[in-house]
């Protein structure tokens, strides 16, 4: 028997519904609309995910009817997702049904990797869902256990969008990379090719110049829809003849505001970096940290295992700082050096200003 309940889920006993209560249960999924809120944790977010669009576009229906506040939701609840609501968020309308029976057969052997340490080695590896159903049109889904605690009781580190911004988003690579803007808006990031290469579901065999060209097919795609409420400018750094690195910024769209879809020139970036964090390269040049403040910033940027800021500057430093890699403290000790240097500082700039230093609050030699 199916039953609806307060927090707006399904119940499914283990004994298959009448037809009379599939009915029912159709009529009741008229709650959700295209308005519904998708919430997950970051951690979530920058897993590595084997999932097709039409099976990403079902989870994150599903995941938009669930309380990610409240501490009631039940571990068993089943997510019913229709066609109809597929539709609503960009499947081909002539093709939503086939998708959700498509999904039935493939979404239990989806899975979240999350990895972890300098080098990506670690790893921790689980099932998007522990059970699939079907029932007349609709695909019924329960998260699994692993997955939970990244989809409730969120109260910090998560991402929050109104599902209706993804319907003009065609590709897994767009909407993960839309997921990454929303987690940056209002910031400039550096990301490598490398890290990207996984978020993006982007082969390995692809070569950095192809990482880039999709990266800016993704920008364009997000700029020209219109139901998304900011826009994105990106610029490609290289390393030697390879690219390498991306360093894009988030910015709310102006009614009147004519995004580019193209990388931003190397004349304009000085500008954007001042307009969205109050300082230009010029205020990040010749900088000298107090020793209190080379001790305090070592130890953010030294943490690896953060999934975030520590992660992105031990794949890019790590590997330079020779035996200092040895332990945590000796790459702590090494960071608190380098940061004695003001070219250091410069170099690292984006990185710093990622974990809370300000350059108005150090001198300038």
């Amino acid at each position: 028997m199916t039953k609806y309940t307060a927090q707006g889920e399904f119940d499914l006993e283990t004994q298959p519904a009448p037809e009379k209560n599939v009915k029912k249960t159709t009529a009741l999924s008229k709650d959700w609309n295209s308005n519904a809120v998708v919430v997950k944790s970051n951690d979530l977010l920058t897993a590595k995910t084997n999932l097709s669009l039409n099976e990403l576009r079902i989870i994150l229906v599903a995941i938009s009817k669930i309380d990610s506040v409240t501490d009631q939701v039940r571990s068993d609840a089943v997510y019913w997702v229709s066609a109809k609501e597929l539709r609503e968020i960009g499947s081909e309308r002539s093709k939503a049904y086939k998708y959700l029976q498509n999904a039935v057969n493939t979404l239990y052997n989806r899975s979240v990797i999350r990895t972890f340490g300098s080098n990506g080695k670690e790893r921790d590896e689980f099932r998007w869902i522990s059970k699939v159903s079907y029932r007349s049109g609709m695909i019924g889904l329960t998260f699994s256990q692993e997955v939970l605690p990244f989809l409730t009781k969120i109260r910090s580190n998560f991402i929050r969008y109104p599902i209706k911004q993804i319907s003009e988003l065609k590709s897994v690579s767009t909407l993960r990379f839309f997921e990454l803007c929303v987690r940056w808006r209002g910031q400039v990031k550096k990301m490598s090719i490398e890290e990207l290469k996984e978020i993006l579901n982007i082969p390995q065999k692809k070569l950095n110049g192809d990482v880039a060209r999709i990266v800016r097919e993704c920008t364009a795609k997000i700029n020209e829809a219109k139901k998304i409420d900011f826009y994105v400018e990106s610029e490609f750094i290289r390393t030697g003849r390879r690219f390498t690195d991306i360093i894009f910024s988030v910015k709310s769209r102006r009614k009147d505001a004519v995004p580019s879809t193209l990388s931003v020139p190397q004349e304009e970036w000085e500008g954007m970096v001042k307009d969205l964090t109050g300082y230009s390269d010029e205020d990040w040049r010749g900088l000298i940290l107090s020793e209190q403040q080379r001790s305090y910033f070592a130890k953010k940027l030294a943490n690896y295992q953060d999934g975030g800021v520590g992660t992105r500057f031990a794949r890019d430093y790590l590997s330079r700082c020779g035996s200092a890699a040895d332990s945590n403290d000796s790459w702590i000790r090494w960071i608190q050096t380098k940061l004695a240097d003001p070219a250091f500082v410069y170099e690292v700039r984006v990185f710093l200003n990622d974990v809370g230093f300000k350059p108005s609050s150090a001198k300038h030699k």
